[in-house]
């Protein structure tokens, strides 16, 4: 059995999460900003796989974990 995994995200006031479910791939993804360039992926795990979308400032602009 996978681990847990916990994690903190801070965001800005006035934010409102959206998660979206993918069933067909079982995947989850939190957007946190929307329109915002991704420049960079940090894995958190391998398995189940959990990484972290960040802006050019290092903010979350999104987790997706499948």
């Amino acid at each position: 059995m996978p681990k847990k995994i916990n994690f903190k995200v801070d965001v800005a006031k006035g934010c409102v999460p959206v998660v979206e479910v993918d069933t067909v791939a079982q995947a989850l993804y939190v957007y946190f900003q929307r329109g915002v360039k991704i420049a960079k992926t940090v894995v958190q795990s391998q398995w189940p796989l959990v990484a972290g979308d960040l802006d050019k400032n290092g903010s979350v602009i999104g987790v997706d974990a499948c």
